[in-house]
């Protein structure tokens, strides 16, 4: 009689701490070191996209596997990361002590709990050292509620650097942003996709000697808005091009009302109002129909995708 070999144990889950850095040699010991004290099995790597100081030396010393990055940018980072790193688990922090070490355990828990895809650490609730500069708050929130109208959700922080995301997540969704907008792009990439999407509050802000919490510039937030407007138009080419038909005809209407109060009342009409008209109207009908066939084609790619996963996800048991 042949014995029967015993059940292999399913492997344990692998947790991969991505932290991108550049000349952050006051504050990024503190966070690895931090990280490393409550997630001790983690893999912790620093990406260091050419840093002129001394963080890499300190990040090595501090018990981290430093990867040099060749493009600067945290997009490029991002990207970066993504194709050499492999886990279940990914951990995304900035390393300038930002957010607490100690919310990644809350946050993994609900990530594995929730079979979730993108877990957000959302900092506008908890701000102890007033970081937040009032307009960097306010286009925040607009940026929020932005995301939130269009994929019928809700959403408070779509410019967190504080995640965790899936291994399903990271080799699916092919990340364009180039810098800092990628935080942005991630969160709509994570809603239009269908992917499951969480958010857990942490506080925000440091009070040690550390380098200050990163703040976003106003030439930063108009990129930010124009890679949302491009993913918007990628992901969600129906609203996209159906606000865009609507803004078109009401321009139309606005237009042919003057020539159309000349023609009752029997007044010279000015032309070139009904050739505005004319144009905005054409306008309009392009953009609606572009919207229709966008938003089919948009559908089954969608529903494509997601029988892939399905199926991958299957073979995988």
């Amino acid at each position: 009689m042949t014995a029967r070999k015993p059940k292999s144990k399913p492997a344990a889950p692998r947790t991969a701490i991505l932290i991108p850095c550049y000349n952050q040699e006051n504050s990024i010991g503190h966070v690895v070191g931090a990280f490393r004290a409550v997630l001790p099995d983690a893999h912790l790597y620093v990406f260091d996209s050419g840093s002129t100081d001394s963080s890499s030396k300190v990040a090595r010393e501090a018990g981290a596997s430093v990867v040099f990055s060749p493009r600067r940018g945290k997009g490029h980072i991002m990207r970066h990361m993504f194709e050499v790193v492999e886990a279940d688990a990914y951990v995304l922090v900035d390393g300038d002590e930002a957010y607490p070490a100690s919310a990644v355990e809350h946050m993994l828990a609900e990530f594995w709990a929730e079979k979730a895809d993108m877990v957000i650490g959302v900092r506008l609730e908890d701000d102890k050292t007033k970081s937040f500069r009032p307009l960097h708050k306010l286009g925040n929130l607009f940026l929020a509620r932005l995301v939130s109208a269009f994929f019928s959700t809700r959403v408070h922080d779509v410019l967190s650097a504080y995640r965790i995301l899936s291994r399903d997540f990271v080799k699916r969704v092919n990340l364009r942003a180039a810098g800092y907008e990628v935080e942005t792009e991630m969160t709509v990439q994570c809603l239009a996709r269908g992917f499951r999407l969480i958010e857990v509050p942490v506080s925000f802000g440091t009070e040690s000697d550390g380098d200050r919490p990163r703040r976003y510039h106003a030439r930063e937030g108009t990129a930010i808005l124009k890679s949302l407007l491009w993913i918007f138009r990628a992901t969600r080419p129906g609203y996209f091009f159906g606000v865009a038909a609507w803004v078109s005809l009401i321009g139309a209407l606005v237009a042919v009302w003057s020539p159309t109060r000349s023609y009752l009342a029997g007044t010279e009409i000015e032309t070139y109002r009904v050739i505005i008209a004319t144009g905005l109207t054409v306008m309009a009908v392009f953009f609606f129909t572009t919207g229709v066939v966008l938003s089919h084609l948009n559908q089954q790619h969608l529903e494509t995708q997601s029988s892939l996963r399905t199926i991958l996800k299957d073979r995988g048991k």
